[in-house]
Order: structure tokens, then sequence, then C-alpha cells
């Protein structure tokens, strides 16, 4: 499969108000939002002529990501201030009406470094008019009034959300890796360029780890001889650490290689970043556990494995 990343800027102009939905008025600069369009084949032509006829007058960021539902554009808009998310729908719903275009959606959630939305929803095109519509208001979900209560973790909150809010939904129905590329918008444009692998579970999220590049070398080679992803072994190595209580906690000295981390030839080994897509469930559980420790996910990483494939001694 082939992915491609499109960049279209064009200057900016007001954008003619044709539809009007509940959370137009919502202002989602610092949200996460975007639209998603499913296309009826995979004609880049087409679809780039689609999206240049309807976002004259915006800034936008488009993806091309094919997943098993079809082919699909991702889109954002740029802005230095004020969005309100009338911009959104009425790009999705205008998009939709498009040549090629089978139907698309406006999404809208809480951003990552601003979550005062409180709320999620999607809204569904279909030529030029709406189809349906998904909301979610968290404060009805007991598991988000632990979380403000400063009860649970965010992690507690984040299962919750899985499969049945609206972007869980969404992403299930568009064949995506998981949900945090639409909570994080930025990674539907990692998706453009990077295949997500089959065997590492669901509900994933992309995360970069540091690791010697001889740990690096090890995860790659296993994959290889086992014929799985990288992201499949560190998702079972970092179950395994957490089902015995072990995240985040440093195997026993003797189960390291030298050139670990801390050890006597690591300094002479470079460092390597491997691209993994790990379960959402299991990466908060690491990150949790790091931030315990006042580790990186890295080195979780990194302790997981080596609890999982001790090095052998010689």
């Amino acid at each position: 499969m082939s992915f491609l990343l499109l960049a279209v800027a064009l200057s900016a102009k007001p954008v003619a108000r044709e539809y009007k939905g509940p959370l137009d008025g919502i202002d989602v600069a610092q949200q996460s939002a975007g639209v998603l369009a499913r296309f009826d084949a995979a004609d880049r032509v087409t679809a780039e002529r689609a999206l240049t006829a309807v976002s004259k007058g915006m800034a936008v960021r488009v993806a091309f990501i094919r997943t098993d539902a079809g082919p699909l554009a991702a889109v954002t808009i740029d802005s230095q201030g004020r969005l309100p998310f009338r911009h959104f729908t009425d790009l999705a719903r205008r998009l939709s009406a498009e040549p090629g275009v089978a139907e698309t959606w406006a999404f809208v959630a809480p951003g990552p470094r601003d979550d005062s939305l409180e709320q999620e929803a999607t809204f569904r095109f279909e030529a030029g008019e709406p189809k349906e519509e998904a909301r979610v208001q968290y404060r009805a979900d007991p598991a988000y009034l632990e979380l403000v209560r400063r009860k649970v973790s965010p992690t507690a909150f984040h299962a919750a959300r899985w499969p049945s809010y609206p972007l869980s939904q969404l992403a299930l129905a568009l064949k995506l890796p998981g949900r945090t590329c639409l909570d994080e918008t930025w990674q539907l444009h990692t998706l453009a360029t990077t295949r997500w692998p089959a065997d590492a579970g669901e509900n994933l999220s992309v995360a970069w780890v540091d690791l010697p590049g001889g740990i690096a070398t090890e995860i790659q080679q296993q994959a290889l001889k086992e014929k799985r992803s990288p992201s499949a072994l560190v998702a079972e190595a970092l179950v395994e650490a957490r089902k015995a209580k072990q995240l985040a906690k440093q195997p026993a000295h003797e189960k390291f290689a030298s050139y670990d981390e801390g050890q006597p030839d690591s300094e002479k080994h470079a460092r390597r970043q491997l691209t993994l897509f790990l379960p959402q469930a299991e990466l908060d559980a690491a990150e949790d556990s790091g931030a315990a420790e006042a580790i990186s996910l890295s080195r979780v990483v990194q302790y997981a494995w080596r609890r999982a494939h001790p090095h052998e001694q010689r």
C-alpha cells in the first residue's frame, strides 16, 4: 500500500457559514479537530481536485492514508487565532458533495494540552447533507468524574473511551489503528508515511523510543526471526512486565548485555530510535510506571525487553 502526504497552504479568507451544527460556535484552536473523507477509489488526482475546490480561502494540511476501509484524506486546518468548529463541519459538508467522495466526517475532542472541552463528537455527511452525529459528555461517565476528583489516573478514563465513544467508533469504522490518531491529529500525518502493524493489538498509538543500538537490533532481528512486527514483540514484553508488576523495574544485573544502557560498553554503541505502534492501554501503563520511577518511556521499554529476553552470558 502506498501512503502520500500533501500540504496545501492557501491565503486565509473567511469561510461561508452554510451548515449550522450544534458545536459550530466552539473555538477548537487548542482542541483536537479535523475532517476525514473516504473516497470511492484511490484516485489521487480526483482527491486533490476535490480538496482544492473546497479549501479555497483556508490554510489546510492534508494526509492521504490507505486503510482496509478504503482511501482516506485527513484534513486539519491551521489558524493563528480563534478557530470555530463550523469551519470543519462546513468543510466536511462541502467536501462530501464533490465527485469521488463517498462520505466525510468532522470530529472534535479535547486537545492533548487543553482538556477543557469535556466532550467529543463526530458528524457524518453524504452528498452535501448531514446524515448522523454521535456526541458524548464526559461528565456523564463515572470514570471521568473519578479522574476529575483525582482518584484515578488518566489511564482509567482512556480505557473507558474504547471502544464505545464517538472517536473510537470512527477509528474502528475507518480501520484506523486506534483513536489516538484522532485525539492527537499530528499522528494522522504520521500514518500517511508509516504503515502500522496488524499484529500488535487494538487501539494502537504511535510511540518513538530511543534505545541502545544493540537492543534496537535485537528487537528487529527477533521480529524477522518470528515473522512478526517489532511493535508486537515490545507490546508482549510490556504486558509480561505489567502482569508481573515489574514495569519500570530494572532487571537483575546478570540479565543485561554489555551494550545495555548503564553497562560498561554502552557508550561504544550508537543509540537508535524505533517507531512503535503500541496498544494505548499498555502505553498508558508504561508511561504511568515510568513517571512514578522518574524514568523515560524508552527506559521502561528497555527494561521490559531485557526482562523478557535476558542476555545469554557466554
